[in-house]
């Protein structure tokens, strides 16, 4: 074996074994009112027995949720916990903080998965909007899974995990999506540091890339056949996300067209997204029109 590989062997040695274990206990998930953060709710729910607190903006679509739920089997009904906060504010954490320091048990997992995705338009056409863009995206889908980890580590058990959902844009980026793809690379880097340093006893990055979610709702056209034919269900999503953390996945790319980014951008590093905004281009999708005009 090279010496050059033993400081690495020894830092792996020297650390203890994940005891982390999905099944049972209480995990906590943003964004947990729709989409990817909806399905995770209801597969742990369901299938591993566990209690969510379903952290959300909308507490009229919480409350759908958990009707559902009950309806489906009151027993998981109870064990979906609807909290009404907009996490991308520091300061609605404290709100967060007392819920779960009320119900006097660690939590077993923390999903971070809340995000936005503004409407795709050129940085220049943004104009004077731009930072604010810019600002509130970075807040969401950078700062709230900061905030997150800052706010709940004294509450994880010592055998709880941590789950940063990114997305393939912080793979390989592409025309029209600057604030999205900076805020996500920036969480794709902050999440891989968690890993590095095993802040926790399990950390995962999970990459995935197009889903169908509500995270569309702020597009000012439909998405058309291209999106659709290479989006992934926001239920088939959550089950590999739920696989990957069962199996204590470090890092997980998620999907056909994330794993082709990725490729593309390995093997044309310095060309990659001007080869993806080419074929956006040429779809001709309303959707792409700020973007390329």
């Amino acid at each position: 074996m090279p010496l050059a590989f033993s400081p690495l062997i020894a830092y792996n040695l020297g650390m203890k074994k994940e005891k982390f274990r999905l099944g049972g206990g209480t995990a906590l998930i943003t964004g947990a009112s729709s989409g990817i953060g909806k399905e995770l709710a209801n597969i742990l729910i369901k299938e591993y027995g566990m209690t969510v607190i379903a952290v959300a903006r909308s507490m009229e679509k919480l409350a759908s949720v958990k009707d559902a739920l009950h309806a489906e089997n009151p027993l998981f009904g109870t064990r979906f916990l609807p909290l009404c906060a907009d996490i991308s504010l520091r300061q609605n954490w404290a709100e967060v903080k007392r819920f779960v320091e009320g119900r006097g048990e660690k939590l077993t997992l923390f999903v971070s998965n809340a995000g936005v995705l503004p409407p795709f338009s050129s940085e220049k056409e943004r104009g004077i909007t731009a930072p604010e863009v810019m600002e509130k995206t970075v807040q969401t889908n950078l700062f709230a899974s900061v905030y997150g980890v800052e706010t709940l580590r004294p509450f994880m058990k010592k055998s709880g995990g941590v789950a940063i959902i990114s997305s393939s844009s912080a793979l390989c980026t592409m025309p029209g999506i600057a604030a999205y793809a900076s805020s996500k690379t920036a969480l794709k880097a902050y999440a891989e540091t968690l890993v590095a340093e095993r802040s926790f006893a399990y950390v995962g990055l999970m990459l995935p890339g197009f889903t169908k979610t509500d995270v569309m709702r702020n597009q000012n056209a439909a998405s058309g056949g291209l999106i659709d034919k290479i989006s992934t269900s926001a239920d088939k999503m959550a089950r590999k996300i739920v696989k990957a953390i069962a199996k204590r996945k470090r890092r997980k790319i998620l999907g056909a067209d994330s794993k082709a980014m990725y490729l593309l951008s390995r093997i044309f590093p310095r060309s990659a997204p001007q080869i993806i905004g080419w074929v956006l281009k040429k779809s001709g999708y309303a959707l792409f029109d700020a973007v390329f005009k």
